[in-house]
């Protein structure tokens, strides 16, 4: 699973936890399971993942705890799975940072869903993002003393960064 996105799973009920797991990891990702936030928030200082999934009411560092602290360090795709379905809880989640909130009991399919989606989403902002910087790159138009006269009138861009893709533009 070299490029399986990594996500991390923090329960403290081992059957949840397991089921979670087993469900992501069939999907094609890396998934680590923990019993408490406390281990998971230390498994993330030395290895950063791709997207977290906690429990609130776990012992140790509550969810809400674990969410907060993560996000002092990291924009890592939060969700929140709990038992707790008030309205202040759902809005307490999504205050602290926290990209998705679950109520108990809950479909592992539909856990894995929104796992995607959040992921589908983050490629298409990062897709969008390389799109709009290369057309404001494209913008500001070649300058006489960023080019090179190419044959056939065109202009090609002699300030690339190594790996950068060669383009060219007709003139006129």
């Amino acid at each position: 699973m070299g490029d399986a996105k990594k996500i991390y799973i923090a329960d403290d009920e081992a059957n949840i936890r397991l089921a979670i797991r087993a469900f992501l990891e069939n999907s094609g990702y890396a998934a680590e399971d923990f019993e408490n936030g406390d281990l998971l928030l230390g498994a993330f200082s030395e290895s950063p993942a791709d997207l977290v999934i906690l429990d609130v009411m776990m012992p140790g560092s509550n969810g809400f705890v674990v969410c907060k602290e993560l996000r002092k360090i990291s924009r890592v795709p939060i969700i929140m799975l709990t038992a707790r379905d008030s309205d202040l809880d759902y809005a307490t989640g999504l205050d602290l940072g926290s990209d998705d909130y679950l109520v108990k009991p809950f479909s592992p399919m539909a856990l894995v869903m929104r796992v995607k989606a959040i992921f589908r989403r983050m490629e298409f902002d990062r897709q969008t993002f390389a799109e709009r910087s290369l057309a404001a790159a494209g913008s500001a138009g070649p300058s006489p003393s960023a080019g090179t006269a190419g044959s056939a009138g065109a202009v090609f861009d002699a300030g690339l960064v190594a790996g950068e893709k060669l383009s060219a533009s007709e003139e006129g």
